[in-house]
């Protein structure tokens, strides 16, 4: 087991909320004799590094408290970082998997639309690159879960996954890190052969081979659009997007 400080938490995260800071530390804020590096702002500490105008506050109070949960179980956390082209919101490792686990977390404001883009690029990656398992964890309830499972399992990711409400991260943790269940033989994901991707650029449609694509994503290019047809689907990177060095 991991003993952590909330100075730990700062560290790794940048963001520490009163109601955190009086759960697992049992200190309110105004008692603690901050570093200079550290300050008060709505009701949290952040780090001046890491504070980005203080932006996206549910979003890091969730990754705050996914570490706080998750940082005894595992041998490795990363905040952020880049993965195979990924930009997930956390990199952790299990003590015996050789995977790293690559950490999504939900709020539950993004729309089907924005996650079926993020995860066209986590196929992407996943048949490039099989060398991960994606982690959703989840602060809604279960109606959210319930869509956050099905929007992950239409994907057809080719990599292991779980979907997890983040008040059940150390149960899903024992059952297995994050590897889902198998597919029982009444479940319709387990009938579906499993589909090569193909990508296309656009304008102009031209094929891309995988090596192609996955080149283009590692530049920058985003997945304008997909197309589903009776071969399997088809990703569209829009070449507008490739940042590429100034000649």
């Amino acid at each position: 087991m991991i003993e952590m400080s909330w100075q730990d938490v700062l560290e790794a995260t940048g963001y520490l909320s009163e109601q955190q800071a009086l759960t697992y530390f049992g200190l309110r804020l105004q008692d603690i004799d901050l570093p200079d590096q550290v300050f008060l702002w709505h009701s949290a500490l952040w780090t001046r590094s890491q504070f980005q105008k203080g932006g996206h506050l549910q979003h890091r109070d969730l990754v705050t408290e996914t570490f706080i949960r998750l940082r005894p179980l595992v041998s490795r956390w990363q905040t952020a970082g880049t993965l195979y082209g990924l930009y997930p919101d956390a990199i952790v490792h299990a003590g015996r998997s050789p995977l790293p686990v690559l950490v999504e977390v939900d709020t539950g404001k993004e729309t089907a639309k924005q996650w079926a883009a993020k995860l066209a690029v986590y196929r992407l990656e996943g048949f490039a690159n099989a060398q991960f398992s994606l982690w959703v964890i989840a602060a809604g309830g279960p109606r959210r879960i319930s869509r956050l499972t099905a929007w992950v399992g239409e994907t057809h990711l080719p990599v292991p996954w779980r979907v997890s409400p983040v008040d059940r991260l150390t149960r899903d943790f024992a059952a297995g890190f994050p590897l889902p269940a198998p597919p029982s033989e009444d479940d319709d994901l387990a009938n579906v052969p499993r589909q090569v991707p193909r990508y296309r650029l656009w304008p102009g449609g031209r094929a891309l081979s995988p090596t192609e694509a996955e080149s283009l994503i590692r530049q920058g290019a985003r997945i304008g659009s997909r197309e589903i047809t009776a071969q399997g689907p088809v990703y569209y990177l829009a070449e507008d997007s490739v940042h590429r060095p100034p000649q």
